[in-house]
């Protein structure tokens, strides 16, 4: 057994190579879906799915959760993700098309739009500098995550 300093730095090095390539997939597949999402809900503001259609869409979404979850470690999982998107995407469309229809309705969206991509690749960027974990931002005290259907009993 050697364990000098220079093959401890060797092996490191060595583990982080598949970390990079994990990270780089998640934010590819992270990409892939957002822009399918957008086209979706770009799709139902040009067929004017209407209130109805946005929330049947979103009653199907929440059953392709669960068949997210049932197929998440086949080759059927990553239609099904694409499926549950392409779903979120088509159940905003009909919100997205009221506020379009504002009078400051495209800044208005834009500037939602520009926000969140800023904090998140701001916050992204962050987390690959400084190799720190964000988890505690999510967390109550207690270590729970905070959901919004936090449970006043244990």
């Amino acid at each position: 057994m050697n364990n000098s300093p220079f093959m401890q730095g060797a092996a490191t090095q060595h583990q982080a190579i598949p970390t990079h390539k994990v990270l780089k997939n998640t934010y590819l597949l992270l990409s892939f879906t957002l822009l399918f999402s957008a086209i979706t809900a770009g799709i139902a503001i040009a067929t004017d799915l209407g209130h109805i259609g946005g929330l049947v869409c979103m009653l199907l979404a929440f059953v392709m959760m669960f068949v997210v979850n049932k197929t998440a470690d086949s080759s059927k999982g990553l239609v099904a993700i694409f499926a549950f998107t392409g779903l979120m995407g088509a159940s905003i469309g009909p919100m997205l098309d009221n506020y379009l229809a504002m009078s400051n309705g495209p800044q208005l969206v834009l500037q939602a739009l520009g926000g969140t991509a800023l904090i998140f690749f701001s916050l992204s960027a962050y987390v690959l500098t400084t190799k720190k974990r964000l988890l505690f931002y999510g967390r109550l005290p207690d270590g729970r995550a905070n959901t919004g259907c936090y449970r006043q009993y244990r």
